[in-house]
């Protein structure tokens, strides 16, 4: 209930940034999680503490909000932009027409 007071909807939004954080890890994506664990583990020993969850909680909701909105544009440009394979495939058509022809 404290952590839901402080941090508000974050506190739902913040758990899917961090699992997001440990695909394509490399040297400068390891603070988030690490900052997080840290921030989480002290928050849990002393109430006071959460106020060190704000702003990795915010970082984290961050990383899960784009996560979201980037999926949601692949989807609308997925529907009114012709795919790829669909452009290969008519390229291979007309190439075989055109080998018939000759």
């Amino acid at each position: 209930n404290a952590y839901f007071q402080y941090l508000h909807f974050t506190c739902y939004l913040a758990p899917i940034g961090y699992v997001r954080t440990f695909f394509g890890l490399h040297d400068s994506k390891y603070f988030l999680p690490l900052y997080g664990s840290v921030a989480y583990f002290f928050s849990a020993k002393m109430v006071r503490l959460i106020i060190l969850m704000g702003p990795i909680t915010s970082a984290l909701s961050g990383v899960a909000i784009a996560m979201i909105v980037e999926w949601s544009i692949d989807q609308y440009v997925g529907v009114f932009a012709p795919s790829t394979s669909d452009e290969t495939a008519n390229e291979d058509e007309q190439a075989a027409e055109d080998e018939q022809a000759a």
